[in-house]
């Protein structure tokens, strides 16, 4: 027993970070049951899939970890099958943990491919690595050590070559997308690299040290704290009805019931699980920077606060005059959002909010405002809120016109393209026009 204490105790904390986790994400069940959009439901089912999945691994990992030091250093209890089995689950389940680790390296940096033969080629090595160790395993030779018995041969080795190029390639693409990573992320992402690429060495240059279930386990807490804190999510859930809360108070005085927000915010996060799917967008649109625009996207017009109310609810057409102090409220929002979010630790997420505010009102042609930006120098995230935003304006009533007719307002966004609108992100909007219709209908204002 002396000989896996290190491995009960690893154990004991996938135990506890498994309870806090399951019991955390059942509640978050019952509060968001019914009021997530099919897009926000979609990601959440995936990212908890994907940490569920690494959290299984490690149990796997850890429980034949044990066993296999028990059976290499009790042969004469355990049949040499039982021992070839073990030891097989357990140097593949070591390259299942690391392959899953460096898949989610992909995801949440963008590197993580759509298409479907990609995918398979991405997976290809882990099925093959598993192979040629299920073919080398009865080869293994069981070695008489000063503290414990191990296993060595071309089955260990095979694991280990594996493993290492996972992890070697984790750092590499973490290193290629680090700034599309939320800087508050970064370092703990860099630590469970470290650990990893640590403990790995040590065990296979030392395998009488029996650390690897040290590193696995750590790493399994660095990504708990970095994705699946409570706590984290806790801050979060407060930080987003903060953030919705002043949104509304702001939408209130355009008498509106809040439901542009909530519209907006569901045209957004459908658009940008359309677009993620593009060669072009995927590495720019990480899970931290899709997370960052859906906190944006309720304060785009937070700067309409400062706009007097004879202007903005006017029952009207507004003046030359009026229409300039509308158009400021982009500037006035941006001023806001700088001192309001100066302090906050997250500078992706303030630049994000920044870029929304300021520049959901730039025109692909560069005759929009407030800076005349054209083209790719629109930020892309302004570029998306474009579309939403105008798409919600003329799809709802407000004080100086009705709505205007679906047809009516998928023609003005259609003929928007390439002037007001990227084009790309004008065809995806279009082609989602039946879910686009749903969310409208689900929120329309009263």
């Amino acid at each position: 027993m002396n000989l896996v204490k290190m491995q009960l105790a690893c154990l004991s904390v996938l135990v506890f970070i498994a309870a806090n986790y399951f019991l955390e994400n059942h509640h978050h069940k019952i509060i968001f049951r019914g009021k997530l959009s099919f897009a926000e439901l979609k990601r959440l089912r995936n990212h908890m899939t994907n940490f569920q999945q690494i959290l299984r691994l490690g149990f796997l990992y850890i429980i034949f970890d044990i066993l296999s030091v028990l059976t290499v250093n009790n042969p004469e209890l355990i049949h040499s099958p039982v021992n070839y089995i073990v030891h097989w689950i357990f140097l593949s389940s070591l390259d299942m943990i690391l392959y899953s680790l460096f898949i989610y390296i992909m995801k949440i940096t963008g590197f993580y491919p759509a298409n479907k033969t990609k995918k398979f080629f991405i997976w290809l090595p882990l099925v093959m690595g598993i192979i040629f160790v299920a073919i080398m395993t009865p080869n293994l030779k069981f070695i008489t050590g000063n503290t414990t018995n191990y296993s060595m041969g071309g089955a260990a080795y095979t694991a280990f070559i594996l493993a290492g190029l996972c992890i070697l390639s984790s750092i590499i693409i973490f290193a290629r997308r680090f700034c599309y990573i939320n800087a508050h992320k970064r370092i703990l992402i860099i630590i469970f690299l470290f650990i990893l690429l640590l403990t790995t060495t040590i065990q296979a240059i030392f395998p009488e040290s029996l650390i690897s279930s040290l590193g696995m386990t750590l790493s399994i807490l660095a990504i708990y704290l970095n994705e699946d804190n409570p706590a984290m999510k806790k801050l979060s859930k407060f930080h987003k009805e903060m953030t919705n809360g002043f949104a509304n108070v702001v939408e209130n005085r355009d008498e509106n019931t809040g439901g542009h927000i909530r519209r907006v915010t569901a045209y957004v996060s459908l658009l940008v699980d359309e677009l993620r799917l593009r060669e072009n967008y995927r590495n720019i649109m990480t899970s931290d920077w899709i997370d960052n625009i859906e906190k944006a996207a309720p304060m785009h017009d937070v700067g309409k606060i400062s706009i007097p109310d004879s202007i903005l609810q006017k029952p009207g057409k507004l003046t030359d005059e009026e229409y300039e102090i509308m158009k400021t409220h982009t500037t006035k929002g941006a001023e806001l959002i700088k001192k309001s979010f100066k302090n906050l630790d997250n500078e992706d997420y303030t630049k994000m909010i920044l870029d929304v505010a300021l520049y959901h009102h730039e025109k692909w042609n560069g005759k929009g405002y407030p800076k005349g930006l054209s083209g790719y120098s629109i930020p892309l995230s302004a570029r998306i809120m474009a579309v939403a935003d105008v798409f919600d304006a003329i799809s709802q009533k407000r004080c100086y016109r009705d709505a205007m007719p679906f047809n009516k307002c998928f023609e003005i966004i259609s003929s928007g393209r390439g002037t007001d609108f990227d084009p790309e992100i004008t065809d995806v909007f279009i082609s989602l026009r039946p879910i686009i219709e749903q969310i409208c209908t689900d929120f329309r204002e009263e």
